[in-house]
């Protein structure tokens, strides 16, 4: 599954539970993937969310990191693709502004 792909299915996930549309961006990742996997699941536990799966990517070239936050309604997907150089970030909820603080704090972490 692509960065394309991934936010989609948070899309549809989101939709289906009556959340907003996710909050998403894709940025450049230059480092392996085992330090994608370890930043994005710091990044997840710092800001109050419990990872509750790792898929890997369709390709077998990255994985996806889903969290639910422990005490608001909120979940997030990380991607991590290190051979195309690229990860992905998706946070929704039905509290607009939950999720739009909530996707900024992950964001500016090193992930």
């Amino acid at each position: 599954m692509g960065s394309a792909a991934t936010l989609g299915a948070v899309l549809l996930s989101a939709a289906q539970v009556g959340f907003n549309p996710p909050y998403v961006g894709s940025y450049g990742l230059s480092g392996s993937l085992d330090a994608c996997l370890t930043g994005s699941k710091a990044a997840l536990e710092k800001h109050g969310y419990l990872v509750v799966e790792l898929l890997p990517l369709k390709s077998g070239d990255g994985i996806v990191i889903y969290g639910r936050h422990r005490e608001l309604a909120l979940g997030a997907a990380m991607e991590c693709d290190p051979v195309r150089g690229r990860g992905s970030l998706a946070v929704a909820g039905p509290n607009d502004q939950e999720a739009f603080e909530s996707f900024q704090q992950i964001r500016r972490e090193q992930w």
